[in-house]
């Protein structure tokens, strides 16, 4: 008899995981009590199970996203992405988003490449700043040749949250599937190896605060609103743009 019983995370089993642990049962003989905490234990190993293996695929996405980036050797064909790269190796060397231009001066400001423009007699970037901000503040402490690098990164860290932040709202085997079909899906591909290009960051920041957001009722602790926040900043800093539906969807 298949007995109606609940997570400690207080969701209900579904109808397979519920044949899945009566299988469970009968191989191993244990008994399946009314407080579901041996269940509980196989479900947190079911979990492990898939985030091993999802743990694994990243380590390994990030070297396919990081293909494009080490074969490039630092050269972009969008100008928004050498901006982004040229910003963040300034602003690692100096802690100022401006490269000096002395003909600027004498030119009313024309001279300056596309995603950028002239000021003074500097040239400043015209787009978001917050992707140079934390790449360039990562550079100030590794060196710059990683930058490329740290948008594949990100992206295989925030496969990870996608797969806690499903496995939160749906069963884990739909979470693990998910998370697979996102680490191979063309869009989020193209866009983890376009590695100087905001996308990516803004959505891994944005899913990991929704991931600290989505903590059970009965486990939520002061730091999981801290970190929350914090993160869908960051989101925000990286692609202000995308406050109003943001703040739509968070209110």
């Amino acid at each position: 008899q298949l007995l109606p019983v609940r997570l400690h995370s207080g969701r209900v089993l579904t109808q397979r995981e519920k044949q899945a642990f009566v299988i469970f049962s009968s191989e191993t003989g244990f008994v399946v009590d009314q407080h579901s905490d041996l269940l509980f234990v196989y479900m947190n190993l079911l979990s492990k199970k898939y985030l091993i293996i999802l743990s694994i695929v990243a380590v390994a996405c990030f070297f396919l996203y990081s293909a494009l980036p080490f074969l490039s050797g630092g050269l972009f064909n969008s100008p928004d992405e050498n901006a982004n790269f040229v910003f963040s190796k300034t602003f690692a060397e100096t802690s100022t988003f401006k490269i000096p231009e002395p003909l600027n001066a004498e030119v009313n400001g024309i001279i300056a490449p596309r995603s950028m423009r002239g000021e003074g007699d500097s040239i400043i970037p015209t787009g978001f700043l917050g992707l140079p901000l934390f790449y360039g503040s990562i550079a100030k402490l590794v060196g710059a040749d990683i930058v490329p690098f740290l948008t594949p990164f990100f992206a295989a860290v925030g496969l990870l949250f996608f797969y806690g932040l499903l496995r939160r709202i749906f069963e884990d085997r739909i979470a693990f599937v998910s998370t697979l079909l996102l680490a191979v899906h063309p869009s989020f591909w193209y866009y983890a190896s376009r590695s100087m290009m905001h996308n990516i960051l803004f959505f891994v920041f944005l899913v990991a605060g929704l991931y600290f957001f989505t903590v059970p009722r009965e486990e939520v602790k002061r730091r999981h609103y801290f970190f929350g926040g914090l993160f869908v900043a960051a989101s925000l800093v990286v692609r202000s743009s995308e406050v109003f539906w943001v703040g739509f969807t968070l209110a």
